[in-house]
């Protein structure tokens, strides 16, 4: 599942999501927010956290489907 779709369907914030994975900082959900849209790599840690707080329904192919060109053909 996007893990978009995911928090939305929780009622989740970006900021609960930022929360939820330990960032902190000057706007930890803008950070998250870069993740969920695939405009940056989001590291394999938080990958791991998502999945287990979305019970599996959010997994590693989700993000990696993020990544820009993840559709494309070789």
């Amino acid at each position: 599942m996007n893990p978009r779709d995911w928090r939305i369907a929780e009622k989740l914030t970006l900021a609960d999501m930022a929360a939820h994975v330990g960032l902190s900082g000057k706007n930890p959900a803008s950070t998250y927010l870069r993740w969920e849209t695939g405009k940056s790599r989001c590291p394999l840690v938080v990958v791991h956290v998502v999945e287990r707080i979305s019970e599996g329904r959010v997994t590693l192919a989700d993000w990696i489907a993020l990544a820009p060109g993840a559709g494309d053909e070789p």
